[in-house]
């Protein structure tokens, strides 16, 4: 996935199938911070799942998210940001809006 660390953007692709996956996956990731907050006691969830959260979301609102512009937003958001968890989260967002599952590993996937 190191291609992903050279992109400055992601894109959302004219697919209905697809769009409709990434929004299943928002609901999956929206339900596992919930329930990590829940077991853990603690009013955030992890931060790599909190940017890919945030990332998502700005994805299939704005149809784009702009690396430096959301990375920004979740700083001044949350005081401060991991470097690491946010550019995997970006990677992980940009190869789900791209297709590119093989640049992934591990992980649950899109749900189908």
């Amino acid at each position: 996935m190191l291609e992903a660390y050279a992109v400055s953007e992601i894109k959302l692709l004219e697919d209905a199938d697809l769009v409709r996956r990434l929004k299943l996956k928002l609901d999956e990731y929206q339900a596992r911070a919930k329930r990590y907050q829940d077991e853990n006691q603690t009013p955030e969830p992890q931060p790599h799942l909190l940017y890919r959260m945030i990332i998502l979301q700005q994805l299939l609102e704005n149809g784009v998210v702009e690396r430096e512009k959301i990375r920004e937003v979740i700083r001044r958001q949350k005081g401060q940001l991991s470097e690491s968890d946010f550019y995997e989260s970006f990677g992980v967002i940009w190869a789900y809006a791209n297709k590119r599952f093989d640049a992934l590993s591990g992980g649950t996937g899109l749900p189908r």
